[in-house]
């Protein structure tokens, strides 16, 4: 599930509409992010980057899927959020699905 640079799920992070509110069906993927990063404390911290039409929106996503990340057991200190506007590059490649959220390995033990 880890490689790198990012961690990749199988299944998109998703919200209802254009909001931050998470949509039911993402719970079981940020379960699986969760019991992730607690199986592997070497992956340090982690950037929780959101995607929105706009800063204000990314940000609130990027806030809530960290605030679920550390209800279900991932210190607070391992997790930083950055929300990006839609017009700015995403870490993934050209041919992945339109993810509204990324998570980042920003700092990891070798």
């Amino acid at each position: 599930m880890s490689t790198s640079s990012s961690i990749e799920l199988l299944d998109a992070v998703a919200f209802s509409g254009s909001t931050a509110e998470l949509a039911p069906p993402s719970y079981r993927t940020l379960d699986h992010v969760a019991h992730t990063l607690i199986a592997n404390p070497s992956l340090r911290v982690i950037e929780v980057r959101g995607h929105g039409d706009a800063v204000p929106l990314a940000q609130q996503r990027a806030e809530v899927v960290a605030a679920y990340l550390r209800a279900h057991g991932v210190a607070a200190a391992r997790l930083v959020t950055r929300g990006v506007s839609e017009g700015q590059s995403r870490s993934v490649g050209d041919d992945a699905r339109d993810p509204q959220v990324e998570f980042l390995i920003l700092a990891h033990d070798e």
